[in-house]
This record gives structure tokens, sequence and C-alpha cells, in this order.
């Protein structure tokens, strides 16, 4: 069993940061984008902005040094010593508060200078990613239905309960998708987790638009 001790490193702002330092291939950039995901998401930024992360991480450097702290998950100590490298993992919880703390008073760089990862996209996007993921595995079932039945079947999976919830946020998570990545290399580049089934911004449209119609049709 879980402990809530343990919740602070298997899930959440500490958890993804990590997470994040500990994969790309850098430092800086990963952490630009987390301070960049935060200060987009109003529900973040309400709930654990920057300082509150950076207070967070403070505590539990200072936990990590004392004599007697509890154990922490070993994945987490794994990702976390990667990400370190060299320094004394409670001193780069440290540096990493510092970041965030001197981060909280300057703006994040746009997608142009700093693309967006696909971790990034799939915590900005998580309801699109999950409607696309329906879609594709609708669109490869047997027999093949085509593009506009895979998209209107995948468009009521949520119907009727999730229809304002989860829906309208996959639309507008859509939207802005479409919005945002105009190009085929922009766009594959956050499509990256559906390789298996390659998605055209066609596919994109043909969903938006079956989602607008069950909401006109049925709601």
């Amino acid at each position: 069993m879980t402990s809530n001790h343990d919740l602070l490193y298997i899930d959440g702002s500490i958890h993804l940061l990590v997470q994040w330092a500990s994969a790309g291939e850098s430092l800086e950039d990963e952490l630009e984008r987390f301070c960049r995901v935060v200060r987009d998401s109003p529900v973040a930024w309400s709930t654990m902005p920057l300082g509150v992360v950076s207070a967070l991480l403070d505590v539990l450097a200072d936990e990590m040094d004392s004599p007697g702290s509890s154990p922490r998950p070993a994945e987490f100590d794994v990702r976390l010593a990667r990400a370190a490298g060299d320094r004394p993992p409670a001193e780069f919880l440290r540096y990493l508060a510092e970041y965030l703390r001197t981060k909280d008073y300057e703006s994040s760089p746009g997608f142009r200078q700093l693309p967006m990862s696909l971790p990034e996209a799939r915590i900005r996007f998580p309801q699109a990613f999950q409607i696309l993921h329906r879609f594709v595995r609708i669109s490869a079932s047997d027999p093949y239905p085509d593009v506009e039945e895979a998209a209107k079947e995948a468009a009521s999976t949520e119907h009727p309960f999730g229809c304002g919830t989860v829906m309208v946020s996959a639309a507008a998570e859509l939207q802005q998708i479409l919005l945002m990545f105009r190009s085929y290399e922009e766009l594959d580049t956050v499509l990256r987790d559906f390789r298996g089934h390659p998605l055209a911004r066609q596919d994109l449209q043909s969903l938006l638009a079956a989602i607008r119609t069950h909401f006109d049709e049925q709601h």
C-alpha cells in the first residue's frame, strides 16, 4: 500500500519535475517547460504555483538531509540521481527550488523559441489524447470504418454524462492543437504517441467536427 508520504514522490508536481529533469537532453529546457506548463494552466497556477513548488522542494531537501528521514520510493531516487548527476540529491533539490523561485518572476519562452515536447503535450492536452487514442482504436477495428464513422463513434464514447466535462475539454484541446501547430512537422511532434497509426490534420478536424455535431444533435 502506498503511504501518504510516498505520494509526494510518485504523483503531482515534484514527481513530474524530477521525471522531466531526468529524461530530457537539456535540464534547463525541461525546467523551462515545467514552468511554462504551470504558468499556462489556471488550475495549476492557483493550486500549486511555482513559489509553492519551490517551498516544497526546500522542505524535501531538508528532510533528505535529516538523520532517520523516511525512505523514498526507489524509482524516484533513481530518477533524482540521474537528473542530479554529480550533485548530492538534496543539493540538487535546492537548485531546482531556486531555479523555479527565480522563474516565478520571469516570462516563459514561446513555442518557437522552445518547442513543445511530447511529455508537455500529454500534460497540456490530456482529454484530446484520450479521445484520439479511442479514435485510433476504433479506426483499427475490423471491419475498418471510414474516418467519419470512426470520429462519430469516438465522439459519443462519453455520452451522456461525460459530454459536458471530458468531451468539452477534448474539443477545446483539439481546436487548440489545430491552431497552434500548422505544419506537418509541428503536428507530428505533438502526435508522436500515435506513430503506430499515423494521424493527419484531417483526422483531428473530422473528430472535432463529430464532437460538435454530437453536441448539436444530442444535447
